[in-house]
């Protein structure tokens, strides 16, 4: 059987590397400043936790050659995407359609902190882990490119 030339990992959090915890403060304490953030809605302790639970995947992205970051200009925007496609998975029913978009918007609150905190880096065309071989898509609110980056 010939090697493996290609393994496609896709997930929400690939590439993702933890911050300091200096950074990660930072960015917590500036999240209380009133304008919307995921991360004002959880507690530092648990966004600590989280931060850490990265470093195990360290080790992994020593292996990713070639990223192709799909990033959306607003991060709100994937709670309308995700809430439009509850919309379509519930029909009609007015009743389910509210609870499904509740239960998806606390779903989806769970990993909105991490892509405050991750994706800037990730954005970075000079990081660390990919240096030679990246694709930046950024996309817009209807889903549409607004812009590609290469390196």
């Amino acid at each position: 059987m010939p090697p493996v030339r290609i393994v496609i990992l896709e997930g929400w959090m690939v590439g993702f590397v933890p911050l300091s915890q200096d950074e990660l403060r930072l960015k917590h304490a500036d999240s209380l400043g009133g304008i919307w953030s995921a991360l004002a809605q959880h507690r530092q302790e648990d966004l600590l936790w989280m931060n850490k639970a990265l470093e195990c995947y360290l080790p992994v992205w020593v292996y990713v050659d070639r990223v192709i970051h799909i990033d959306v200009s607003d991060i709100r925007s994937m709670y309308d995407w995700r809430l439009d496609a509850e919309r379509k998975v519930s029909g009609q029913n007015r009743m389910r359609n509210v609870r499904r978009e509740e239960e998806a918007r606390r779903f989806f609150d769970v990993y909105m902190p991490a892509y405050e905190l991750y994706r800037a880096k990730l954005r970075s065309l000079r990081w660390r882990f990919f240096p030679d071989a990246k694709l930046n898509i950024l996309v817009n609110k209807d889903k549409k490119v607004e812009r590609y980056t290469t390196l």
